[in-house]
C-alpha cells in the first residue's frame, strides 16, 4: 500500500484586519487547505504555519515562513500547502528562498485557487511583484487627490484634534486644546521643556494613550505645524516601499486645518526652542555666568567656554574655567582678535557681574541710559525700517521666482536636471532674504521700545535690587541670561554690555514676558577698566 503524502499548510494575511475579513481570512484560507488535501489523499502532518506581515515587507522575515523552510531540510513534509500563490510571496526574495529548498529537498508546493508548479516559481513571484507596484501606484495616487482636495488621509489625529469622519477632516478636541494652548504658552515664555514635562506629569495630564509625557512627545508636538493651520501630506517620497528622500516644502500637499494657536507663537516657539537648546546646561558640566553672552567684535563671533584641568602636566584640583574666541579657536590663522586667545573666566565674571549689579541698584542712573539709547534710536529706527521695505521686496520677488520655475516644471518647460539646479540657487537665495528680513524685524523691535521701557526699568530696579546679594552661581546666571543681550569684548579686552529690559506685561500666568529691548550699558575693561560706550 502505497504511504499518503505528507502535507504542511501555510496560511497568511497582510493585517490583523484581514485576519477578521470573509473573503480571505484566516480561518476561510486554512479550511480551503483542509479540504483541498482531503480531495488529495494528503496526511496534514502537523498545525498550519501562519503569519500575519506584509508579504511585500522584505526588511523583516516571516517567522513563520522561516520556520516552515527550515523544517522543510529536516524532511518534516513532502507537501507545502497554500490558497494561493501570494500567500507565499509577493517578491521574488521569498520565492527565490522557496525556489531553492524545493530544489535541495524535493518537497513540492500546490495551491487550491490556481495551479503553479516549479517551473512557473519565478513568474508567479514576478507578477505577485508588478501587482503590488501597481496597487501600491494607485493607492498613493488616489491619497494624494484626497489630499489635495483638503481631506485629511490618515484617520490618528495628533494630540488636540479629533477626526470627523462625516467630512474627513480634523476639528478641535475640546477636552485637550486648553493642554495644547499650556503646552505652546510655556515655552514661549522661555521656560525648557523638561520642567514642562515634569509640570504636566505632576498634575497628572495623560497623553491619548494613558501614558505619562515625555520630553520627544512634547518636542514632536512643538514641533508639528498642523497646530498653526498647516497640515502636510507627501513628506517623502517613496520607492519600492523605502523612503529615499525629503520632500521640500513646495512638494508637500498643504492641508488647511483649524488652527490651534496663532503663528506668531508658533515661530516664536521654535525660536526659543532654538535658543534652549543651545544654552542648555547640559552643554556643559561647569557654570559659565557669561556662557553664550560673551562675543568677540574683532570676529564677530562668540566666545567658547572651555575649562582646564591640567597646568604644565600637572593635574589640577579645581579646573580652571576660560572663555575662548571661537573665531581664533576654530580658524586659526584666519582672526588675530586678541593675544591670548583666553580670557580667564572668573575675571571677567566678576567685573561684568559688578557692573550690572551696580547699575541696577541705581535707578535713575539706569533710566538715563535709557533716555539716550532712545534718543539715538529713532534715527536708526528709519534706517533699519527702509533695510526692511528692500529686503521684504526681495523676499517677495524669490517667492514669484520660485512658484515661475514650479510652474514651468509642470509645464514640461524644464528637464528634471535643469529643475534641481534652478530651484537650489532660488531656494538658497529666498532663505538669505527671509534671514535678513528676520533679523531686521528683531532689530527694528529693540529699536522701538520708546519711552515705555523707562517705567519698566524703574520698577525692575526696585523689584530686585535688595535681591541681587548672596546668589548662587545658578541664579546668577538665569537673572544675567534675564538682563544681558549680548556682552562685546574688544582686542583691548574693554567690555561693552547690551543691557535688556524685561516688561512687565504680566501674562496669564504670571510670568514676565521678555521682548528684545536693549541699550547700551556702562562696564569695565578687564585690563584697563575702561568702558569704551556707544
Amino acid at each position: 500500500m502505497e504511504a499518503k503524502a505528507r502535507a504542511a499548510i501555510y496560511v497568511r494575511v497582510s493585517t490583523r484586519e484581514q485576519a477578521t475579513d470573509d473573503k480571505a481570512s484566516l480561518e476561510v484560507q486554512q479550511r480551503e487547505c483542509e479540504s483541498y488535501c482531503r480531495r488529495k489523499g494528503y496526511d496534514v502532518v502537523r498545525l498550519p504555519y501562519v503569519d500575519v506581515q506584509s508579504g511585500t515587507d522584505s526588511r523583516k522575515e516571516r517567522a513563520c515562513f522561516e520556520q516552515m523552510l527550515g523544517e522543510a531540510r529536516k524532511d518534516a513534509f513532502d507537501v507545502i500547502v497554500a490558497w494561493r500563490p501570494d500567500r507565499l510571496f509577493r517578491s521574488l526574495w521569498p520565492a527565490a528562498r522557496l525556489k531553492q529548498v524545493m530544489d535541495t529537498t524535493g518537497v513540492d508546493v500546490e495551491t487550491v485557487t490556481q495551479p503553479m508548479d516549479k517551473s512557473t516559481l519565478g513568474l508567479w513571484a514576478w507578477v505577485a511583484e508588478r501587482e503590488i507596484e501597481n496597487i501600491r501606484e494607485r493607492t498613493l495616487m488616489g491619497r494624494d487627490a484626497k489630499a489635495r482636495a483638503g481631506k485629511l488621509v490618515t484617520g490618528n489625529p495628533p494630540y488636540g484634534f479629533r477626526y470627523d469622519p462625516s467630512i474627513q477632516q480634523l476639528r478641535h478636541h475640546e477636552g485637550e486644546k486648553p493642554q495644547v494652548l499650556d503646552i505652546f504658552s510655556w515655552v514661549a515664555q522661555g521656560k525648557s521643556i523638561g520642567s514642562l514635562v515634569a509640570n504636566f506629569n505632576r498634575l497628572g495630564i495623560l497623553t491619548r494613550q494613558g501614558k505619562p509625557w515625555t520630553r520627544q512627545q512634547m518636542l514632536k508636538t512643538l514641533r508639528n505645524p498642523i497646530y498653526m493651520g498647516k497640515a502636510y501630506w507627501g513628506k517623502r517620497e517613496r520607492r519600492n516601499g523605502l523612503v529615499v528622500v525629503k520632500k521640500s516644502l513646495e512638494e508637500k500637499i498643504l492641508i488647511p486645518v483649524t488652527p490651534i494657536v496663532t503663528e506668531e507663537l508658533f515661530h516664536r516657539v521654535q525660536q526659543q526652542l532654538e535658543k534652549n537648546r543651545s544654552t542648555s546646561p547640559r552643554n556643559t558640566k561647569l557654570i559659565y555666568l557669561l556662557q553664550h553672552l560673551l562675543w568677540c567684535r574683532g570676529c564677530g563671533k562668540p566666545f567658547l567656554a572651555r575649562s582646564h584641568s591640567n597646568r604644565h602636566g600637572k593635574p589640577l584640583k579645581t579646573p580652571e574655567r576660560y572663555y575662548g574666541c571661537r573665531g581664533m579657536k576654530h580658524s586659526p590663522g584666519a582672526y588675530y582678535c586678541r593675544k591670548p586667545a583666553e580670557l580667564y573666566a572668573s575675571t571677567v565674571e566678576r567685573v561684568v557681574w559688578d557692573k550690572v549689579a551696580q547699575a541696577f541698584a541705581d535707578p535713575p542712573a539706569l533710566v538715563e541710559i535709557l533716555k539716550a539709547r532712545n534718543a539715538a534710536a529713532t534715527e536708526r529706527g528709519r534706517v533699519t525700517r527702509a533695510e526692511l521695505d528692500m529686503a521684504m521686496d526681495q523676499l517677495g520677488k524669490k517667492h514669484l521666482e520660485l512658484q515661475q520655475v514650479l510652474t514651468w516644471a509642470r509645464q514640461k518647460f524644464l528637464t528634471a536636471d535643469e529643475l534641481k539646479p534652478q530651484l537650489g540657487q532660488v531656494r538658497e537665495q529666498r532663505q538669505h532674504w527671509e534671514r535678513e528680513v528676520e533679523k531686521l524685524n528683531q532689530k527694528l523691535g529693540s529699536l522701538q521700545a520708546g519711552d515705555r521701557n523707562l517705567a519698566d526699568a524703574e520698577r525692575l530696579c526696585l523689584s530686585i535690587r535688595d535681591r541681587l546679594v548672596g546668589l548662587t552661581a545658578q541664579e546668577k546666571k538665569e537673572f544675567l541670561r534675564l538682563v544681558v543681550e549680548r556682552i562685546w569684548v574688544d582686542k583691548s579686552n574693554n567690555l561693552e554690555i547690551e543691557v535688556i529690559i524685561p516688561s512687565f506685561e504680566k501674562h496669564p500666568t504670571g510670568v514676565i514676558c521678555e521682548p528684545p529691548l536693549s541699550f547700551k550699558g556702562e562696564g569695565e575693561g578687564i585690563q584697563g577698566m575702561e568702558l569704551r560706550s556707544r
